[in-house]
């Protein structure tokens, strides 16, 4: 019997029981015997990863063999502005003329952007996350995962809040008692430096917030 898993991303032995089952625990043929199987994708034209392993009866598993190069769904697109008619039929776009530099939800995003990152035409903030699908595009964070967004001015401690925490970590950088962190800035007055500025900003932020 087979196991057979997709996804958007590369599939690995540690990823596997996250990916969507294409088949699973299907018997085969005889051994030996070469098999095939086709596949309905949902988002036509994108790219998708495909792994598969071999079990037995008795419950075992083979090792997984995940094929490094994607396979491309097939795409209708009639009117041939480069988005798949399924995707702009689903959401209330035109099939019959090039709307693909259309920004309908004035998100900084063309039709064709939203396309290509799974993103919603018609809904400025696909995640509902509180940011742009624009703004986080050019940060790079995922438009798609409301726990992944900029994070606000000011938050030196990579909570995505801005506390007194934070202000007192200015206050230490700027009276040079601890190094900058690396791993972490977010430079409030956008000078490119944490200094007594930045504890200022983030003292009005807690006392008067928006």
């Amino acid at each position: 019997m087979y196991d057979i898993r997709h996804s958007r991303a590369p599939v690995t032995e540690q990823t596997l029981d996250r990916c969507a089952s294409v088949i699973s625990e299907s018997y085969g043929g005889d051994p030996g015997r070469a098999e095939n199987f086709s596949f309905g994708m949902s988002a036509r034209g994108k790219e998708y990863y495909f792994a598969i392993r071999a079990g037995d009866v008795a419950g075992n598993w083979s090792e997984v063999t995940c094929l490094d190069t994607p396979t491309k769904a097939y795409m209708y697109d009639d009117d041939g502005d480069g988005m798949c008619d399924t995707w702009e039929w689903e959401n209330y776009l035109d099939l019959t003329t090039d709307d693909s530099q259309n920004d309908g939800d004035a998100d900084g995003l063309t039709n064709r952007e939203e396309f290509g990152y799974d993103t919603n035409p018609r809904a400025s903030d696909t995640d509902g996350d509180g940011y742009p699908d624009s703004e986080e595009v050019s940060l790079g964070t995922d438009p798609l995962d409301p726990d992944s967004h900029p994070r606000p001015p000011g938050d030196l401690d990579c909570d995505s809040a801005v506390t007194l925490a934070d202000a007192l970590i200015a206050l230490r950088l700027a009276a040079s008692k601890d190094a900058p962190p690396e791993f972490c800035l977010s430079d409030a007055d956008g000078d490119g430096r944490i200094g007594l500025a930045d504890a200022v900003f983030i003292l009005q932020k807690i006392v008067v917030p928006e």
